[in-house]
Formats: structure tokens, C-alpha cells, sequence
């Protein structure tokens, strides 16, 4: 195994049903040159018991009240020390052999100065819903404007210490939805990552998540950053590629209640008719 350190992130917030999971998977990597910082916003759920069962094997971790998200990576990314860095949610997992697999592709291709694979969507019981791959031929900034061509996973991509601090060595303070996407964008500018066409990540979807509750602002936010990146013309890409999810998602609904109302007119003339006989019984 290679020499180089690897670091990651987990930061947390009152996350202590996933949280157990999400450390066991990168314990389970089994991979001695790994630092784990958790940098947990002060939970009063239980996560900090979560956090002291595994502390001997934890490069550091902090459990105190912070300003969110991007506040968190930048106080781990403080303190990591490795040449190769990503994060992992408190909600999300880190499959088996995914180090492994980056190792072996930074070994190949070593003048490559990030790298992304692909995974898949679990829920909230940890149920395997659909995949999800890694975004071939993204070379530039721009290629982000319409996700569904190129959308990749956060806790998929990994990137160089080196790579990140030239592109600022922090995460924007001010987004609460889009520090990923903004920080991809600084990394593009600078240099296109590899591909690892292999499932490196579990991806969490569920109520209490961000990602769950997606909506006008998270979607204003998103075209805001692309707008300041890109320009006008590049972030209407993405309103467009909205609008299309929408139209598409009425038409599916449509069509769906083209099929189920059929069936349920038998259904809802027997319960009114049911009712009508309880009335008058009742009566």
C-alpha cells in the first residue's frame, strides 16, 4: 500500500442513528494510512457517546456549537494532515474497497489531481434504491451547468491537498446547499478529474436530510453560484434542466392518475354509498 495519507471530514449534527454506521464504514477500510476528523456542531443526541466508542482509532474530533456545514469542513480540513482529501456526511457510507480503489488509481495516474467514482442512493433504513456513476468527460467548469449529464456524488470525490489549497483551502461560509458544487467549480478551473468506474459511496436520502429537502431556495442557491461562475446564460442551463424535471414529473403524475382513477370510482361510490346508509341508519 502506498505511503500517502488520506484525511476525511465527517461532520455532524444530532446525526447519532446514522452516525455509527457512517464511522464503521471507514473503519472498515481497514486502511492505516487514513485520518478520521469528526467535527460534531455540538448534538445532543447521543452522538458524542457515538464518537467516544471509536476515539482510539480517530485522528481528532471536537464536539462543539458551530455555524453549519461549511463551518465544520473548514475546521476539519484545519486539522487534516493528508496529502489526499474528501468528506463523508454523518448520514452517508463509505463502501468496502473504495480506498482500496482510489489508492490503485492514483498510482496509475499520479499527474491526476482529483478523482470521482460512482455509488449508489440508500434510505433512511439503509435500503440500496438506484446508482449512480461517475461523470465521464467533465473537463471544465462549465460542464456543470446541466447535473443530469454530469451530476457526481459528493462523498464519491476525492481530491488533493495540493489541489485544494491552490483553489483556496476552504469551503464558502455563506452557502448552506451549494459549498459542494462551488468548491467543484474552483477545482475545475484548475484541473480535470479522473473517473473511477467502480461504487465508492452509499448516499443517504432521507426526511431529516438536505439533500431530502431540496426546494426554491436550495435550487436559488445552486443557480446563484452558477451565475457568479458562469455567467447568466450557463445558470439558465440549470433553470431549464428544473423546469424539465417539473414538466416531466407532472406528466408521470398525469398519467398515473389517468391509470388509478378507473379503479378508484368503484372504490369511492361504495364508500359514498356506505355513508348514505349509515345516515340513514344512524337517522
Amino acid at each position: 500500500m502506498d505511503a500517502f495519507r488520506i484525511s476525511v471530514v465527517v461532520p455532524s449534527f444530532n446525526q447519532a442513528q446514522f452516525l455509527d454506521a457512517t464511522l464503521r464504514s471507514l473503519l472498515a477500510q481497514q486502511d492505516p494510512a487514513l485520518d478520521i476528523v469528526v467535527v460534531d456542531g455540538g448534538s445532543t443526541d447521543g452522538s458524542v457517546d457515538v464518537i467516544r466508542r471509536h476515539e482510539d482509532r480517530l485522528a481528532w474530533w471536537v464536539s462543539e456549537r458551530d455555524d453549519g456545514q461549511s463551518h465544520a469542513l473548514n475546521k476539519g480540513f484545519a486539522r487534516c494532515t493528508g496529502e489526499w482529501l474528501f468528506w463523508l456526511n454523518s448520514d452517508d457510507l463509505l463502501l468496502p474497497g473504495a480506498l482500496r480503489a482510489l489508492r490503485a488509481h492514483i498510482a496509475r495516474a499520479p499527474e491526476t489531481r482529483w478523482w470521482i467514482g460512482g455509488g449508489h442512493f440508500i434510505d433512511e433504513r439503509g435500503q440500496r434504491t438506484r446508482s449512480y456513476g461517475a461523470p465521464h468527460g467533465l473537463r471544465d467548469a462549465a460542464g456543470l451547468s446541466d447535473w443530469r449529464t454530469h451530476w457526481f456524488a459528493q462523498p464519491s470525490t476525492f481530491f488533493s491537498r495540493a489541489l485544494f489549497d491552490q483553489a483556496g483551502g476552504r469551503v464558502r461560509l455563506d452557502l448552506h446547499y451549494a459549498m459542494d458544487l462551488e468548491l467543484w467549480l474552483r477545482l475545475l478551473a484548475r484541473a480535470a478529474p479522473g473517473t473511477i468506474d467502480a461504487e465508492l459511496s452509499a448516499y443517504r436520502i432521507h426526511s431529516a436530510a438536505k439533500t431530502g429537502m431540496l426546494g426554491v431556495k436550495a435550487e436559488m442557491e445552486i443557480v446563484r453560484v452558477l451565475q457568479d461562475a458562469l455567467g447568466a446564460e450557463r445558470a439558465m442551463d440549470r433553470v431549464a434542466c428544473i423546469a424539465a424535471d417539473r414538466l416531466e414529473f407532472e406528466q408521470k403524475w398525469r398519467k398515473l392518475q389517468a391509470l388509478v382513477d378507473p379503479l378508484a370510482r368503484p372504490y369511492l361510490r361504495l364508500r359514498a354509498a356506505w355513508r348514505g346508509l349509515r345516515g340513514a341508519r344512524d337517522g
